[in-house]
């Protein structure tokens, strides 16, 4: 068996002495730039394999679950998705096929880092309307998440300005030199994650008064698996930001992929326990249209003022207002004539419309 020298700079080199800090070899031409090595080609097959399948049913899945199709939260998580897979086939082209100075690798991969990096603050950003409608707050996120976009993603735009100049070496150079600025984008993440938690938390506080024990169980489990959901996503983010930190840039390049479908796959977990929580409280509130039994109302200016049920006690909002998903409702009943109907606000309601 072959191993690296002058001609054949990428034979085999064993997995325990494998260089992981970049393309090593056969800059110029085709066939793969890196070492050859069983083990290390197996696990980069198997991490883009399962990348790839996730990104494809994830991409299934959100036409699935969304029924309006114009809203930021759903073609934020198409974008995530798409980018993934766009990201896959940069990488292979780049480690496997073509020339390094091929743009084929370098066009695609600026366009997969926006829409991986940039999109997934994006959808953090939009799970926020579920849980609050305060525009100042999701104005001041936004503008963060363009800032961000802006710092993070220009230099990418000077290195393909420079690789179409033929500047291989020099683009190489300016590659490592602005790969930390991929943390700034984990940094966001966290904030707005952050935000989510501390924003959830403070729903729970102010409904837990008049909400029913079930209400406040369901919201409990729900705060727990939040924290679960963005704890791993965090740890995740750190993995990556660990190998960037130590120059591995190879290693990087194989895990980023599974590592953002994961991220993804964890989100769209979220997002069906927060499906399932609408739901719960929708069927509770349509059997609170036709049986007042055991919900509390609050009385307004006296014994003579209108009655108005308090939807924090159920857990959710009236109307059709969850963001385009597709939520299941409470059949309708035949109303009872000789009994007036109360007015039902949506004040406090868990799921508000978003952008």
């Amino acid at each position: 068996m072959s191993v690296p020298n002058s001609d054949n700079p990428c034979g085999y080199m064993p997995f325990s002495h494998y260089d992981w800090h970049d393309i090593s070899c056969n800059f110029d031409g085709y066939g793969h730039h890196v070492p050859w090595n069983p083990t290390f080609f197996c696990l980069y097959a198997a991490a883009t394999a399962v990348a790839a399948q996730l990104a494809i049913q994830l991409m299934g899945r959100t036409f699935l679950r969304f029924k309006r199709r114009n809203t930021l939260y759903f073609w934020s998580l198409l974008l995530v998705a798409i980018g993934i897979l766009i990201y896959i086939m940069a990488l292979l082209f780049r480690i496997f096929i073509l020339p390094v100075k091929s743009p084929a690798f370098s066009v695609p991969y600026t366009f997969a880092q926006i829409f991986i990096l940039t999109g997934f603050g994006l959808v953090l950003y939009s799970r926020l309307h579920l849980i609050t409608n305060n525009p100042w707050f999701l104005r001041s996120l936004l503008i963060m998440v363009i800032v961000i976009a802006f710092l993070g993603h220009t230099m990418s735009f000077v290195q393909l300005a420079i690789i179409s100049l033929n500047k291989t070496l020099l683009s190489r150079q300016i590659m490592h030199a602005i790969s930390w600025l991929d943390v700034i984008f984990t940094l966001q993440d966290l904030l707005l994650s952050v935000s989510y938690i501390y924003l959830y938390w403070k729903h729970m506080k102010d409904t837990a008064e008049f909400s029913s024990d079930a209400a406040r169980a369901r919201d409990a489990t729900t705060f727990k698996l939040l924290i679960g959901a963005n704890s791993l996503v965090i740890t995740l983010d750190v993995i990556q930001n660990v190998l960037l930190c130590l120059k591995f840039y190879l290693a990087r390049y194989m895990w980023f992929p599974l590592i953002c479908a994961i991220r993804l796959e964890v989100e769209f977990f979220v997002l069906n326990r927060l499906v399932k929580n609408t739901e719960e409280a929708t069927h509770a509130l349509e059997d609170a249209r036709f049986n007042l039994g055991g919900v509390s109302v609050v009385s307004k200016g006296g014994p003579e003022a209108d009655v108005e049920i308090n939807l924090n006690e159920l857990g959710g909002s009236s109307g059709d207002s969850s963001d385009g998903l597709d939520i299941q409702k409470a059949p309708e009943r035949r109303k009872d004539s000789s009994r007036s109907e109360p007015d039902y606000n949506s004040k406090g309601g868990f799921i508000t419309q978003a952008c």
